[in-house]
């Protein structure tokens, strides 16, 4: 049992997992790069500001998910996609 870890590892897909999608990486970068570009900018912030920041991000999904229309979706928010309306 303790060899059969390595070749799993080895570049292989562990039994459960899904395998990996060549553009995963892409998604994984996009909403971060979104949520700085749109809402908190590119500035660093203070532990002391946390709360406001939580607050404004909050705000953010709402708008994200409700309103902001994604490309990836042909221009339809994501609730509007899922409801088909």
């Amino acid at each position: 049992m303790c060899d059969l870890l390595p070749r799993l590892l080895a570049g292989r897909v562990l039994p459960g997992m899904p395998p990996y999608l060549e553009n995963e990486q892409a998604f994984v970068e996009s909403f971060p790069r979104t949520l700085r570009k749109e809402c908190l900018g590119w500035c660093s912030y203070k532990l002391s500001e946390r709360e406001e920041l939580q607050k404004e991000v909050q705000e953010y999904l709402g708008y994200y998910h409700y309103e902001r229309p994604h490309l990836a979706l042909d221009m339809q928010t994501p609730l509007a996609s899922v409801c088909r309306i």
